[in-house]
């Protein structure tokens, strides 16, 4: 086939690799822009990349959303992946804004984004970048290409139509027969595993326990996520502040206290098996954070109601969340080493 134009080539940016191309983000945000459907072909979804999307459906930052997953009948989700995209798609179809499909006669790894307007194909992306292309804390390079010549247009339409009526049901329509182990903690860089003889260890050498109070005002807190997102003046997308990025806020009332870690960084184990650090700051050091990664704190506090069934990812968390847990509050424990800490959450 003669194209007439040449193919747009468009890649991640991560150093020490650097260039002139477009990455995958900023590309899709712009053509989404300028269209009023966009049928999405993708092996997986990511929990940010689903909360992207929710978030941008609920402020009407994106058109008509036909979304075809191709991979998770086989390689299955979490049971937070299912339950966040069983809501994108009955948010869809109450809004009749779109619709999601699965395939489940074969796993289709392919990733194709075509952007429509007035019933007709204006462009496509093809390439590596799957729907967690959105999300773009990965550090994972992409190559992909975008497409406007009118035949191969036509030709991807046709196969995106082909595999959505002929390889998929609809997502509302199908439920999975079991669901992989959530291991959100093993994701994160800057966590290590610790064994129960060195948490019981450390559990022996506490002195002195400090009850740190979980606030949960409706965007700060426990509730960082909704807090403003990062809206683009060129595409009017909003990137929503990271789900499990959470931030303590402790009264002066407990950082005054005689041993109480001000203004440092320490390294905790958790009563769960998990070492990483964490660090004090702000006026009176109110704010307890982890240190290396703001997510890593609250991926280790929502995670755990998550797998207890006590939140589901995007929920505002209440009081009622946490009494549903069973605990309102996390223990920081000093021990004989001022620089590790014991820290629990167990309900």
């Amino acid at each position: 086939m003669s194209l007439g134009i040449p193919l747009k080539l468009l890649s991640s940016k991560i150093p020490p690799v650097r260039h002139a191309h477009q990455d995958f983000f900023t590309r899709f945000g712009e053509l989404a822009n300028g269209a009023d459907e966009i049928c999405v072909l993708t092996g997986y979804v990511s929990t940010k990349s689903l909360l992207f999307v929710k978030a941008n459906i609920e402020s009407g930052s994106l058109p008509t959303i036909v979304l075809t997953i191709g991979m998770h009948a086989f390689g299955r989700f979490s049971r937070a992946q299912y339950d966040l995209v069983k809501e994108i798609a009955e948010l869809l179809k109450n809004s009749n804004s779109g619709t999601v499909a699965i395939c489940t006669a074969f796993p289709f790894h392919g990733k194709l984004y075509i952007f429509r307007r007035a019933n007709r194909p204006q462009a496509a992306l093809l390439g590596s970048s799957n729907l967690s292309g959105l999300d773009q804390s990965r550090q994972v390079f992409e190559l992909d290409i975008e497409v406007e010549e009118e035949e191969l247009l036509a030709e991807l339409e046709m196969l995106h139509d082909d595999v959505r009526s002929k390889v998929t049901e609809d997502f509302l329509d199908w439920e999975p027969t079991k669901f992989k182990p959530s291991n959100l903690m093993a994701e994160l860089p800057n966590t290590t595993v610790v064994f129960q003889e060195e948490v019981i260890n450390v559990q022996n050498r506490i002195q002195t326990e400090y009850r740190l109070p979980l606030k949960c005002k409706p965007k700060s807190n426990m509730n960082v996520y909704h807090g403003k997102g990062r809206q683009s003046k060129r595409t009017g997308l909003v990137r929503p502040r990271p789900w499990y990025e959470i931030e303590v806020i402790v009264s002066s009332s407990i950082t005054s206290l005689t041993g109480y870690p001000r203004k440092r960084a320490f390294d905790v184990i958790t009563d769960d098996g998990w070492k990483f650090r964490c660090k004090t700051s702000g006026d009176h050091a109110k704010n307890l954070r982890s240190e290396d990664n703001l997510e890593i704190l609250g991926t280790w506090i929502k995670g755990r109601m998550e797998e207890a069934g006590k939140l589901n990812i995007g929920d505002v968390v209440t009081k009622s969340h946490l009494t549903g847990y069973g605990r309102s509050h996390i223990s920081l424990c000093s021990t004989d080493d001022r620089d590790l800490w014991f820290l629990s959450f167990k309900p």
